[in-house]
């Protein structure tokens, strides 16, 4: 019987390749977390690594019980920012937390690249964070603190919270058995010393990362104290007033729902209070990224037909699973990815501008509606092409004859050095 589960674990053990790159992308609560590539579907997921002596199965056994315990927010769309594990697998001198989230890096990683992160990304981030504090504080799972590294960054521009799990009771028997050592125990970077509440020591934690998103610097010493950290952030900004509250230990439904995420929150963001040149920018982009996705997947596909054809001229049969090598395996992972990320696109343009935004679609004559699919192919490339190459919006212009240029026409006469910025971030590279 156990010659039976050791084979099954060692059967989960190569269903994905670890590490792909040496260098930890983030830190858990008990180890480090590497991407991994998943051999069955050929996407990239996420893995925590667990060092253990001998005890591997007890280490599996306990947080396979924690997974059971932690299922309302690791089953189902409720834990959406937060990070979750979906299996423990084990093998003879490591534990793997396996996590079907792709993993770009942590905020720790996007700080150390920039240092300072511009205000209205904090303020997306900052967000999301709160809400998956918020999913995990219902689910009456604390953090115990969160960090810069404990923050992930995840594929379709998600933010999750991570090194929430196990819970502390897990730690505390893995711990009192002596299965583990205190090194191998991620903390928070913030010694959290002022409350006794971890609910409240999560909150606090916040004000902690937002200001060193905000400054690029590290929050330790007195730095910590509450006057200290106002004193870094203009007075009277609505980051200001935030990280008052947050400090004040506000609670988090009072939060979401602060004016500092007036333009983030869906519930209080509507289309109505953006203005149609900000309208007309966000469906320039979406559209633009939309197209570099048709032309990628377009690209794999045409890659994968040929090793398909290959392989029928070959062999006098075609491939089933087992035949397909690892870069094809990867292709259509990365196709998939792509279709998953077009139908984001699509329902966005879809749902965020509606008919206003085909209002504005009508006056400048420009071909950004998600929904036209019945273009032919040949056409449809020699657009992107253009497009692509030319570094314009995606779209053509009404008419040459227009007497009137448009603040976002190709002349680019009438735009400000802000939206000229703006506009160059997002081009193509020359």
């Amino acid at each position: 019987m156990q010659d039976d589960d050791r084979g099954r674990e060692a059967d989960g053990v190569e269903t994905f390749k670890l590490p792909v790159t040496a260098e930890k992308i983030a830190l858990g609560r008990l180890g480090g977390i590497y991407k991994a590539l998943d051999r069955k579907t050929g996407q990239m997921i996420a893995v925590e690594c667990i060092d253990v002596v001998d005890t591997a199965e007890v280490v599996q056994q306990v947080l396979e019980a924690e997974l059971k315990h932690c299922s309302a927010i690791t089953s189902g769309d409720i834990g959406r920012h937060v990070f979750c594990y979906d299996s423990v697998i084990c093998s003879q001198s490591l534990v793997y937390l396996r996590s079907p989230s792709s993993v770009v890096g942590s905020l720790a990683s996007l700080q150390k690249d920039f240092e300072r992160l511009h205000p209205l990304a904090v303020k997306q981030y900052i967000y999301h964070i709160v809400l998956g504090l918020h999913e995990l504080h219902e689910a009456g799972i604390p953090c115990g603190g969160l960090s810069l590294s404990s923050v992930l960054l995840c594929g379709g521009n998600m933010t999750k919270i991570a090194a929430w799990f196990p819970s502390a009771q897990a730690m505390n028997t893995l711990q009192s058995q002596e299965i583990l050592s205190d090194s191998q125990f991620h903390r928070s970077s913030f010694s959290l010393q002022v409350t006794n509440d971890e609910l409240a020591q999560d909150v606090r934690s916040v004000a902690y990362v937002m200001v060193e998103m905000l400054t690029g610097l590290r929050v330790h010493g007195s730095l910590m104290e509450k006057s200290n950290l106002l004193s870094k952030v203009a007075t009277g900004s609505p980051e200001h007033q935030f990280l008052s509250s947050l400090l004040a230990l506000m609670p988090l439904s009072e939060l979401l729902v602060h004016p500092y995420f007036s333009a983030v929150n869906p519930t209080h963001y509507q289309v109505s209070e953006t203005t149609q040149e900000q309208r007309h920018i966000v469906g320039i982009l979406t559209n633009q990224e939309l197209l570099k996705c048709q032309t990628m997947k377009r690209q794999y596909r045409q890659q994968i037909r040929a090793w398909q054809a290959q392989f029928e001229k070959k062999y006098r049969r075609k491939p089933n699973s087992a035949d397909r090598p690892g870069g094809i395996v990867r292709l259509q992972g990365r196709s998939q990815a792509l279709k998953d990320r077009m139908e984001e696109l699509n329902n966005r343009l879809t749902s965020s501008h509606g008919s206003i935004y085909q209002m504005i679609v009508d006056k400048e004559a420009l071909a950004i509606d998600a929904s036209s699919q019945s273009v032919p192919t040949q056409h449809e490339e020699q657009l992107m092409q253009k497009n692509l190459v030319d570094g314009t919006t995606g779209s053509p212009v009404a008419s040459e004859g227009s007497s009137r240029s448009d603040s976002l026409g190709q002349s680019g006469g009438n735009r400000s050095p802000a939206q000229k910025a703006f506009l160059n971030r997002f081009g193509s590279p020359q």
